[in-house]
C-alpha cells in the first residue's frame, strides 16, 4: 500500500499536512457539535432556540458532509501513488476525451474522481458552506443573547476560525505536490 511503502521521513512529509487539516476539521466539528447542544438544550432561552436551532443543525449537518469529503480527499492524497497534478492531468484528458466523444453527461464516479483531485475545491467549498454560516450564525446568537459570549458560543467561533485559517493557509499552499519527488516519494 502507498501508504506505508516510504520512508519515515517522506511518509510524514506527505502524512503531516494532512493531519493537521484534518485535526482542524474534526475540532470544527467538534465545536459546531457543541454549539448545536447548547443551543437546542439548555443554555438559551426559548426565543433563540426557536429562531436558532433548526439553521444551527442543517449546517451541522452541511459540516458532516464536508467533512466527510475532506477526510476522503485526505485520504486519497495520503495513500495514492500519483500527485495531485499527474492526477488533474489525467481527469482533464478524460475530459477533453468525453468532450470530443459528444459525451456530456458527469457520472458520480467522474465527479468524485474530480472532486479528489482538487483539494482546493474541497477546502473552498468547506469555507463557503460550513465556516462563514457558523461564524454569521455564532455572532446572531451572540447578539440575541444581548451580548453574552457563552463557553459554547466562543467554542465555536474559535473551532471554525482555526479550520479557516488552516484552509486558507492550505489554499494558498497546497504543500509538497508540486515539487520534485524528493526521497522515494512517486511522481
Amino acid at each position: 500500500m502507498w501508504c506505508c511503502e516510504t520512508s519515515t521521513r517522506s511518509l510524514s512529509k506527505r502524512w503531516a499536512p494532512l493531519v493537521k487539516t484534518a485535526v482542524a476539521s474534526v475540532g470544527d466539528i467538534y465545536g459546531d457539535w457543541v454549539f448545536y447542544q447548547s443551543i437546542a438544550h439548555h443554555e438559551t432561552d426559548s426565543d433563540i432556540v426557536d429562531t436558532y436551532k433548526l439553521p444551527i443543525l442543517v449546517f451541522f449537518v452541511v459540516a458532516c458532509v464536508m467533512i466527510t469529503l475532506t477526510l476522503f480527499y485526505l485520504l486519497h492524497k495520503g495513500c495514492s501513488p500519483q500527485p495531485r497534478n499527474i492526477e488533474q492531468n489525467n481527469i482533464r484528458a478524460q475530459q477533453q476525451q468525453q468532450q470530443r466523444d459528444g459525451v456530456h453527461k458527469t457520472s458520480s464516479s467522474s465527479w468524485f474522481s474530480y472532486l479528489m483531485g482538487h483539494v482546493n475545491t474541497v477546502l473552498v467549498l468547506e469555507i463557503l458552506l460550513e465556516d462563514i454560516p457558523q461564524f454569521v450564525l455564532s455572532a446572531l446568537v451572540h447578539y440575541a443573547q444581548g451580548q453574552k459570549m457563552t463557553p459554547a458560543v466562543l467554542l465555536n467561533i474559535t473551532t471554525s476560525a482555526y479550520n479557516f485559517v488552516f484552509n486558507i493557509l492550505d489554499i494558498i499552499d497546497p504543500g509538497d505536490d508540486e515539487g520534485a519527488g524528493e526521497e522515494g516519494l512517486p511522481l
